[in-house]
C-alpha cells in the first residue's frame, strides 16, 4: 500500500509528465515553428521537435558557402534577375538561396524567371492548410468511432474497398478472357506449343 507522500509524488510527476506533453504538442502544432537549421522544416509534413533543433542547431553560415556555388547562382541571377517584389533568402538548413515574393507569399528553389522554376506556395501555408484538413478528419470520424493511422487523414471520406476494388475480373487474373477453349489457352503468357514454333521458324 502506497504512503501519503509517495502518492503525492506520483500525482506531481503525472501533472508534470501531462504540462510537458501538453507544452511540446502546442510547440509543434504552432505552424511556422521550425528549427533554423533542419533540412526538414520546408516539407509540409515535418514538424521540428526538440531532436531537430538539438541536432540542427543553426545549420550552415552563408560565409561558409563553396565559392562554385556562389559563382553558379550570381551567374543565374545575372541571366534570370529577379521580378519586382521578389526576394533572395538564403536558407541555413539547405544551405542554399531561394527566391520569396512576400506580397503573394510564393516562393521557389530558381529564380522565378528561371526556365526550370517550379513557383508554388510557402511550406508554412500549405502545412497551415494540412494541419486543419486533418483536424477537421478526425473531428468527423471520431464522431463515426472510426479509427484510421496518422496518415489517412489524406484519404477522403468514402467507403473503403479492397485492393481489387475498380479492377475488371480480367484485370484480376490477368488472363485473356477473348481467348477460347481450355484454361491453359486463357494464360497471359503463349502456350509452349507457339513457343517452339517461333523457335523453329527463327532457326530456318
Amino acid at each position: 500500500m502506497m504512503s501519503n507522500s509517495d502518492l503525492n509524488e506520483e500525482i506531481i510527476a503525472e501533472s508534470y509528465d501531462s504540462e510537458l506533453t501538453t507544452g511540446l504538442q502546442k510547440k509543434n502544432e504552432a505552424v511556422g515553428s521550425f528549427a533554423v537549421g533542419c533540412p526538414n522544416k520546408w516539407n509540409p509534413y515535418h514538424y521540428c521537435v526538440q531532436f531537430c533543433y538539438d541536432y540542427w542547431k543553426d545549420g550552415l553560415s552563408e560565409k561558409k558557402l563553396p565559392q562554385k556555388y556562389t559563382e553558379q547562382r550570381l551567374k543565374a541571377l545575372k541571366k534570370y534577375p529577379l521580378p519586382s517584389g521578389w526576394k533572395e533568402v538564403y536558407d541555413p538548413g539547405c544551405a542554399r538561396h531561394y527566391y520569396w515574393c512576400p506580397r503573394t507569399d510564393e516562393v521557389s528553389w530558381l529564380p522565378p524567371r528561371h526556365p526550370l522554376a517550379v513557383i508554388g506556395d510557402a511550406a508554412p501555408k500549405v502545412s497551415k492548410g494540412l494541419f486543419v484538413l486533418k483536424k477537421i478528419f478526425y473531428q468527423i470520424n471520431s464522431t463515426q468511432n472510426i479509427h484510421f493511422s496518422s496518415l489517412d487523414f489524406l484519404i477522403t471520406v468514402q467507403d473503403i474497398g479492397t485492393w481489387s476494388s475498380g479492377l475488371h475480373a480480367h484485370d484480376k487474373t490477368g488472363a485473356d478472357v477473348t481467348a477460347s477453349g481450355p484454361l491453359f489457352q486463357q494464360r497471359p503468357y503463349p502456350a509452349p506449343g507457339a513457343v517452339l514454333r517461333k523457335q523453329q521458324q527463327q532457326r530456318q
